[in-house]
């Protein structure tokens, strides 16, 4: 599905933008934030996945968007650790979204689920498991996070989200030089935030290629954080064999 022109990459039919040897799912430039939505499916298997990316801030038609998607999804496999650790890391975005800086709202308040008539599925961490895991970070670590946090969504309201995100939304598929030095530099966060949560929700989307075909496609809509979706693309398009059929793009803001 993918073509390339020599000396570099160019954009396939279904928009999606490989930089190198790597597939966009965050794109970010001077015009704004887009979200990729990609599509897969296997031959001989009745399930197919919608992979939708998510930023814990957009504006309200973003949330819509995703929406929308969703209301087409059999399933729809969602994230969402309850606890104060939890609470409190995400506060920067909840406190950006409630101020409504730059026109955007947390993901809380665009995104409502309940009216969706699919499945809802939350594989996601209970609060004392991730509690057990939060503890093995650091204690320093684990203390300086958590006063970062309301500061930096103070930042993030005063100063707005262009400015005080810089260009630090983009995500490919693989981890940039950057991010592996960040991951470095904080041992034990991406076990506890990313690493672990991405297990509990890789193990969910295999169950559910082995559930029993109950006749036609069925729909399964993976709303994740984007940083979760390197995890489910690997073990969808590596380990299990499903392939990349159509892709969009969403714009978060």
């Amino acid at each position: 599905m993918w073509s390339r022109r020599q000396g570099g990459a160019r954009r396939c039919d279904v928009c999606i933008v490989l930089a190198g040897d790597h597939m966009q799912i965050i794109e970010q430039t001077g015009f704004g934030v887009r979200s990729a939505v990609l599509t897969l499916e296997k031959p001989g298997s009745a399930v197919r996945f919608v992979l939708l990316p998510m930023l814990h801030l957009g504006s309200p038609a973003f949330y819509r968007a995703v929406h929308r998607r969703l209301e087409d999804c059999d399933d729809v496999v969602v994230e969402g650790v309850r606890g104060r650790s939890a609470a409190v890391i995400t506060l920067a975005y909840r406190i950006g979204g409630r101020l409504r800086c730059g026109g955007l709202v947390d993901q809380g308040q665009g995104l409502d689920l309940a009216d969706l008539k699919g499945r809802i599925i939350r594989p996601d961490l209970t609060a004392a498991q991730f509690a057990h895991g939060w503890r093995k970070v650091a204690r320093r670590l684990r203390w300086l996070l958590l006063v970062a946090a309301p500061v930096f969504g103070l930042w993030l309201a005063v100063a707005g989200p262009q400015r005080a995100l810089g260009r630090n939304l983009g995500l490919d598929d693989l981890p940039s030089r950057e991010e592996e030095e960040m991951s470095e530099a904080m041992p034990g966060f991406d076990e506890a935030v990313l690493a672990v949560r991405d297990r509990a929700l890789c193990q969910e989307l295999v169950r559910l290629t082995e559930e029993p075909d109950s006749g036609g496609t069925r729909t399964v809509g993976v709303c994740w954080g984007a940083a979760h979706m390197r995890a489910v693309i690997a073990t969808l398009h590596t380990r299990l064999g499903y392939r990349i059929v159509g892709a969009s793009w969403i714009t978060v803001f």
